[in-house]
């Protein structure tokens, strides 16, 4: 089957971001060709290395980043509490080196897939969005391009806003599918695993020692989630998009169900599809800002599975 115009969005979501390593390795095998790439947060990071130079080269620094350990990114207990008072919860320091070492800003600059970002400006609380086409086209410091990745990686309060030009960047925190408005097909890889199921008791009792920091984190992903229903839901409906629904143990299942039952009589029949892609399994310990042993294993080998099977459905 032909895909046509293809576009990849890559949501956030952290070290469980990893799982769509995996889908790019799937894409990559099967040749698939991507007009333009976008990212947020940490799927900024997967998408520019993916355009970049390829998914193999991206699996390379996971699985470097899973040899070092969280702390590498994210540091000690004790230097987090040295940081309660400052203005984010981690140091910049490790994360600046994992963007230099992740992306080379001009091979990103001059390759042939389009790459864009999402960021927030904190001064005027919007989400804003850059090109690389278009940043070439102005002559921009690839430099700033970097800070912009950095910025785009940086979560409010857990690393400190990039001051570009006088304007504060951080996480845009949400993928924006307006600019694929013309595209045949968008895949869109979101990273949130399914909901562990455990004794409520079990749970009120974990969520009342949980620690601020991680309760935050739980609250922003719920709300961000919640955005991201509407906007897929918008954007089908106002683009005339047909929704192909993920195997049912998808943990985006639920959500992409309920809007393609929505809008299924509101479009008519429509050739342009958005393919969600989401993780069929859930690793515990594998969350926002930590893992354990064999975590990013497991979660690019579902990444591939659930591509590979989406793949072979749609005969591509």
């Amino acid at each position: 089957m032909s895909l046509g115009k293809t576009g990849l969005v890559l949501d956030g979501g952290g070290a469980k971001c990893v799982f769509q390593i995996g889908a790019l390795l799937a894409f990559e095998e099967r040749g698939i060709k991507f007009s333009k790439v976008q990212g947020v947060s940490a799927g900024c990071l997967n998408g520019a290395k993916f355009v970049e130079s390829g998914a193999q080269n991206l699996k390379k620094i996971w699985m470097d980043l899973d040899k070092r350990g969280y702390q590498s990114l994210f540091g000690s207990w004790f230097f987090m509490v040295r940081h309660s008072f400052s203005n984010a919860l981690y140091n910049d320091a490790e994360l600046n080196q994992l963007v230099n070492q992740w992306v080379d800003v001009n091979g990103l600059l001059d390759s042939e897939t389009e790459f864009e970002l999402v960021v927030r400006n904190e001064l005027t609380e919007k989400i804003e969005i850059f090109n690389t086409r278009r940043f070439k086209e102005e002559s921009g410091n690839p430099e700033v391009f970097r800070r912009l990745i950095k910025a785009s990686a940086s979560l409010p309060g857990g690393f400190s806003p990039e001051n570009i030009n006088g304007q504060l960047y951080s996480d845009g925190c949400e993928f924006d599918l307006d600019s694929f408005a013309d595209f045949d097909t968008v895949f869109f890889v979101n990273s949130d695993q399914p909901l562990e199921k455990v004794d409520p008791d079990k749970m009120a009792k974990t969520l009342a020692n949980m620690h601020f920091s991680i309760r935050t984190l739980k609250l922003a992903s719920a709300l961000i989630d919640r955005i991201a229903a509407e906007k897929i839901k918008n954007f089908v409906l106002m683009n005339h998009v047909r929704l192909v629904e993920p195997d049912e143990k998808a943990a985006i299942f639920p959500i992409i169900n309920r809007i393609a039952k929505f809008v299924e009589n509101l479009i008519g029949p429509s050739e342009k599809r958005l393919i969600p892609i989401s993780p069929s399994i859930n690793i515990p310990t594998l969350r926002l800002d930590y893992w354990g042993p064999g975590d990013f294993v497991k979660s690019i080998e579902n990444g591939y599975q659930q591509t590979t099977d989406i793949l072979d459905r749609l005969g591509s």
